[in-house]
């Protein structure tokens, strides 16, 4: 009986001990909820809203885009202040409250303000707020000699990076981003691909290219030979043409031929630099012409000629740098001549053959 008697006061010992750390954990608990300082509310609502209780301790209430502060429970004298505020990439899409009699009291739409002191005379209020993407335009422009993609106005979210590439057509090449006008920052101006952002108004940048310059070099080789007797003689001139990039290269000569003291015609000796030609671009030959040893002679001399790559003359008439009408080859010998997009230099030899 004494054994049946000490289970049950032990029994009972053990309730009475877990009501009680029930009860304690239950005031911890207490605790850590926000205690409300007076009778009249605030409250903020409104579309996106990401959480459907608000948090008295600091007021805050998040939104998509953004959040808003100043919810909770005040004394009916107070004075707090309500505010929004957008996230990057976004603005206030609306934002107003006041007491039941007069819901706009406060309007963001009517002073562009998102903050308010709102005195609450002991009334309840109620804010409405909602946020949305700031945009702005961005023009994106070309200049001759390639493409961008995007191309053209478009808008597009502010604070947000906009994948940027500019594109050079053949012959040309990017040289870099420019900031026409606006307020945007472009995060490698140097790089053909990259990325611009919008901030706080419509911009306009544009992709720069420049014509490629192509380094050639030009081996001009004259060979010479000639016959002759008493009553005639030949002379010869052949042209060899060589380059370190042949790749569609023509040298075209202009001259003239002389085939008795009245008559002249204008020819010309197209030398194809990519088939690296023997071409015979003067000459001179004296001939008999009766049986007093009278003689006449035929000659060709060459006076201008044109570089022709790719089908299009780059550089054209190109004459002795001395004046001379007769052409001399050999006072290009280590020259330069730049001409669009294209950048040649001569080297020269010659010798008897």
């Amino acid at each position: 009986m004494k054994q049946v008697k000490f289970l049950l006061l032990a029994a009972f010992v053990t309730m009475f001990t877990g009501c009680q750390n029930e009860e304690i954990m239950e005031q911890d608990s207490e605790k850590d909820k926000p205690v409300p300082t007076g009778d009249t509310r605030i409250i903020i609502e409104g579309e996106g809203m990401l959480e459907t209780s608000t948090r008295s301790s600091d007021g805050r209430v998040d939104f998509t885009g953004g959040y808003a502060t100043g919810a909770g429970l005040y004394n009916g004298t107070a004075e707090p202040t309500v505010a929004a505020y957008p996230n990057a990439g976004y603005e206030v899409s609306y934002f107003y409250g006041g007491p039941a009699s007069e819901p706009k009291r406060y309007d963001y739409a009517q002073n562009q303000s998102s903050t308010f002191r709102v005195p609450l005379g002991g009334q309840d209020h109620t804010f409405h707020c909602g946020f949305k993407k700031k945009k702005r335009t961005l023009a994106i422009n070309a200049d001759e000699g390639g493409t961008t993609a995007p191309e053209g106005t478009r808008e597009y979210q502010v604070e947000k990076p906009i994948t940027i590439t500019a594109t050079p057509k053949s012959g040309y090449e990017f040289t870099g981003w420019t900031v026409i006008d606006g307020d945007v920052t472009i995060e490698n101006p140097g790089s053909s691909t990259t990325t611009v952002t919008l901030h706080g108004s419509n911009s306009t940048i544009t992709a720069n290219f420049k014509q490629s310059i192509r380094s050639i070099t030009i081996n001009l080789d004259r060979f010479y030979s000639s016959t002759s007797s008493m009553n005639s003689g030949k002379s010869y001139e052949y042209l060899t043409v060589s380059s370190t990039d042949c790749s569609g290269i023509i040298c075209r000569i202009y001259g003239q031929t002389k085939n008795d003291m009245d008559n002249m015609d204008e020819v010309s000796y197209p030398v194809r630099i990519e088939q690296n030609q023997k071409v015979m671009y003067a000459y001179s030959e004296w001939e008999t012409i009766n049986q007093d040893g009278d003689t006449r002679e035929k000659s060709a001399t060459p006076q201008s000629f044109d570089i022709i790559i790719d089908n299009a003359i780059v550089l054209s008439n190109i004459k002795s740098p001395s004046g001379k009408q007769t052409l001399d080859f050999g006072e290009f010998d280590g020259k330069e001549i730049t001409g669009i997009g294209y950048r040649m230099t001569f080297q020269f030899t010659s010798h008897w053959e």
